[in-house]
């Protein structure tokens, strides 16, 4: 079997960006395992509520989780949403708990300009790299860049795992990672790469 990055799909991504995409889903994926652990309430934003396979991870194992070539999280940072929506902050609830904690407030802005980063210089790779839609990613990289921490404040709490209603995918992946086993990852991430495609057909809806 081939690694994920000698796939089709990834050639016109380069090695290093994947490590950060990687890096930066063990970040948030961590940040998750540590409010399940610690009994906050974070279900809407898991799954996958079983809580026993996210406190069996270990760092190694759920660095297996996170290694995937596109982000783990669905991004809140449309510019539809703009700095001056008051509505933002009504929408964060103790459900996203993890994210109004400094440590999630600072990875959700880093999020943002990392999002924000790849769609101004990576257009093209931005839609499977992010799983946004060519018309979002065109809106996100005209946000100037002193808007970027606020629009990522003010939407921070609209942050969930992509694909939260899909047992399938969470659960057979958090199993997969506890069990070690590759192939089983390996066809979870595939069938991410094959969701986030259809996202680059001009009829996809943002």
């Amino acid at each position: 079997m081939k690694e994920p990055t000698e796939t089709d799909f990834t050639h016109s991504v380069d090695r290093e960006i994947i490590r950060q995409v990687g890096d930066l889903n063990f970040r948030g994926l961590s940040l998750i395992r540590q409010n399940l652990i610690s009994s906050d309430p974070a279900s809407s934003i898991v799954a996958c509520t079983d809580r026993s396979l996210w406190s069996a991870l270990n760092d190694a194992s759920l660095k297996q989780v996170a290694e995937a070539p596109y982000l783990l999280f669905e991004l809140p940072f449309d510019p539809i949403l703009s700095v001056d929506d008051e509505r933002a902050d009504d929408r964060s609830g103790d459900h996203q708990h993890v994210w109004s904690t400094a440590s999630g407030r600072d990875y959700v802005r880093l999020l943002c300009h990392f999002a924000w980063q790849v769609c101004r210089g990576r257009a093209v790779a931005a839609t499977l790299l992010l799983g946004l839609a060519p018309q979002a990613v065109e809106r996100l990289r005209a946000v100037p860049l002193p808007d970027l921490d606020p629009l990522a404040d003010r939407n921070r709490g609209e942050l969930r795992l992509r694909w939260n209603t899909d047992p399938w995918f969470w659960g057979r992946r958090l199993e997969a990672a506890n069990a070690a086993d590759q192939r089983r990852l390996w066809q979870t991430t595939y069938a991410g790469v094959q969701r986030l495609a259809s996202l680059s057909r001009p009829s996809a809806s943002v």
